[in-house]
């Protein structure tokens, strides 16, 4: 991993394992952002750049605090390189984890302004890369626009802010309950509402809250995240858990059957009471017929084709997810019927 010494302003190569204690910087992207290129040259132009100061206020930052190194995403990594930008995003969930303490920059926070009244409206806490960024560090420490302390992601005023804003259990942000100690379902949640840039990067920033490793493909679109689920099929166990986030089991049915495409990518989206119901959304290509059998009802079309969750059901993957729901028609008129769904192992079978 590349670091960039605080004093000098130089970047300088360590193996990850013999790497110095270093600050990591959290922000949002603008547009002048200084790329690995402009670090090495410093050309006047770039020194002259937004993105260039905030570069020289983090390290100055991080060099008040006793930190000699900083690692920041825009100009550490050698982005031209298709090979090292997948390592450094396989990477960054462990590089946060690994850093002395996160800054997480807020530009649009404005001196003065109160944490109740502003903290959860500002932008860093809608984009996806941020969300590691703020579970993953043992210490985040928020700063407004002028680098001024709002205070620490522990602090008693702050967690109620983010736990509220972001779902996100106290145990989990406190680093009291592992990552691990959350279900798929639990951490889909927590990304639903963000936003990335580019579709690809929907998946891409959740490999480190997930677990998994999987190489980048940019052009590839929402099949990123269709990797991403069957990576973590592959790696999890709770699946058939999922559906215990349903309060009393009821999901609604434009909830239920999406459809394909920009909808049913997202997986998991809130409820009309978030925080208190967790609403499952599954896409599927069409509504899929059902065959009730004694109180089970099995998926018979299409089988292949069944998103379930957290994952598009393909006969290799082989996987069983259960849970209970009550089906409520698209005109709110009470049709409760408790079904039992299931995607056996061997679709063969279907």
């Amino acid at each position: 991993m590349r670091l960039i010494n605080t004093e000098t302003l130089e970047l300088q190569e360590f193996f990850e394992s013999q790497a110095p204690s270093y600050a990591i910087l959290s922000h949002t992207w603008d547009k002048n952002e200084i790329t690995f290129q402009e670090m090495l040259s410093k050309s006047p132009s770039t020194m002259v750049k937004a993105g260039y100061k905030k570069i020289q206020d983090t390290c100055k930052m991080a060099q008040s605090r006793g930190q000699q190194w900083v690692w920041i995403d825009t100009c550490c990594i050698d982005k031209s390189s298709s090979a090292e930008l997948t390592e450094s995003i396989n990477s960054m969930y462990r590089w946060y984890q690994n850093a002395y303490e996160c800054y997480a920059y807020l530009v649009d926070f404005a001196p003065g302004s109160l944490p109740q009244d502003e903290l959860e409206k500002c932008r860093w806490f809608t984009r996806g890369f941020t969300l590691q960024e703020l579970i993953a560090p043992k210490t985040v420490v928020f700063f407004d626009r002028d680098w001024n302390v709002i205070g620490g992601k522990k602090d008693e005023g702050i967690l109620e802010i983010i736990v509220r804003t972001t779902g996100i259990s106290e145990l989990v942000l406190s680093g009291s309950s592992p990552l691990g100690g959350s279900t798929i379902a639990e951490r889909m949640l927590w990304a639903s509402p963000r936003e990335t840039t580019r579709p690809e990067d929907k998946a891409y920033c959740l490999l480190g809250i997930f677990e998994v490793n999987m190489p980048l493909i940019y052009g590839e679109g929402d099949n990123a995240f269709r990797r991403l689920q069957e990576e973590i099929i592959k790696h999890e166990d709770d699946l058939p858990e999922i559906g215990s986030l349903i309060q009393q089991n009821h999901i609604p049915r434009h909830i239920l059957f999406p459809g394909h495409g920009k909808q049913s990518s997202h997986l998991l989206n809130k409820g009309p009471e978030y925080g208190r119901q967790k609403v499952i959304m599954l896409g599927t290509a069409k509504k899929p017929q059902r065959v009730t059998i004694g109180i089970e009802t099995d998926v018979t079309d299409p089988p292949a084709e069944f998103d379930c969750a957290l994952g598009r059901i393909r006969p290799s993957l082989q996987y069983t997810v259960k849970f209970h729901a009550t089906i409520e028609d698209d005109v709110n008129t009470p049709e409760y019927r408790r079904f039992y769904w299931r995607i056996l192992r061997s679709l063969k079978s279907l």
